[in-house]
């Protein structure tokens, strides 16, 4: 346990100082730019420019992390505490692979210039162009890689070390954007493989990691509980459908089928615009109804050519994602067999 400890100190030191360097070169004339609208939407609510009230209401954050946003917004009203939370979690990110190489003695020269180069190149570029699913991504990578470090180290005292960071970072991946957990998880699997491998040995800090998260995960159910209202959650609720349905597979295969849930072409348009606020129209019971009836039944029909070129379709908005998986497979392996 001295290792964390060791680990706590030095990474709190590194990140006050890459933290306060890169907001202080933001805040000297240069304005954040948010990479999407639903950035630009959840910096407004929060900040109390669209509703006039500071709010934590932010449709893809959870509520543990949404609080903290709206306070950093009422106690700095000159500056937006969105991008602040943000560039806050991806500049730490960075710095605890920094802290973990330095603890475990790991670091060089060639390091050294590897990691000022990403820094300065990733860091000045996402503290203009903040986005929420990069600072998910930025978590996933970090948790993977303290993962996927136990598989070079020779001496194997700090896994319970690595695989708490590790916990923690895949909260907070999935805490910004639930999404972004599957990718933390995808990026890890090196890291599985090699633990599976020496089960014996990662037995107890495997079981910490996962009760590490599980309590994060608890405290957010908690949380929830007290800031958000029956309504909101029925609007997220409503909010999580829609999302499964537009800009995706169902959307397309909606056309051939708008009269089995009472829908004109005028009523389809609107909501392929995001534009559809009838209650009458949007609610869990129609956007249930759509995933049912857009749901591709591969094997219905007996006929392999069909069934294949289905299949192509669904993966293929993921086939970057399969491609990456399946060369990690062959590395993991390939790692396995050599040690």
């Amino acid at each position: 346990m001295k290792n964390i400890k060791q680990y706590l100190i030095l990474f709190t030191g590194l990140q006050v100082f890459h933290f306060l360097i890169l907001t202080y070169w933001i805040f000297t004339g240069i304005s954040a730019i948010y990479g999407t609208n639903d950035d630009s939407l959840m910096s407004s609510i929060s900040s109390g420019n669209l509703t006039g009230n500071y709010d934590n209401h932010l449709i893809f954050i959870e509520p543990i992390f949404s609080i903290v946003i709206k306070y950093l917004e009422i106690l700095l009203p000159n500056y937006s505490g969105y991008s602040l939370f943000l560039i806050f979690v991806t500049t730490s990110s960075f710095v605890s692979i920094l802290t973990t190489f330095i603890v475990l003695k790991k670091i060089n020269i060639f390091f050294l210039i590897f990691y000022i180069i990403s820094f300065i190149s990733f860091q000045s570029w996402y503290a203009i162009n903040p986005t929420y699913t990069g600072a998910s991504l930025f978590s996933a990578g970090a948790a993977a890689a303290h993962i996927n470090l136990l598989i070079f180290l020779k001496n194997r005292e700090s896994k319970y070390l690595l695989t708490i960071i590790f916990s923690v970072f895949c909260f907070i991946t999935y805490g910004i954007r639930n999404e972004g957990l599957f990718i933390a998880l995808i990026l890890s699997l090196p890291g599985f493989i090699f633990i599976i491998r020496f089960l014996k040995e990662f037995i107890k800090p495997a079981m910490l990691s996962v009760l590490f998260f599980l309590i994060l995960y608890i405290c957010n159910l908690i949380t929830s509980h007290f800031v958000y209202s029956p309504e909101w959650k029925s609007y997220l609720e409503l909010n999580s459908l829609r999302h499964q349905i537009q800009l995706r597979e169902p959307e397309r295969r909606l056309e051939n089928h708008l009269t089995e849930i009472k829908w004109n072409e005028s009523t389809y348009f609107m909501f392929k615009k995001f534009n559809l606020t009838d209650e009458t129209q949007m609610n869990s019971n129609n956007m249930n109804k759509i995933i049912e009836i857009t749901k591709v039944r591969y094997f219905d029909k007996i006929d392999f050519s069909y069934n294949l070129k289905n299949i192509k379709i669904e993966f293929n908005p993921w086939t970057w994602i399969l491609k990456f998986l399946l060369l990690l497979i062959v590395f993991s392996l390939l790692i396995n067999i050599i040690t």
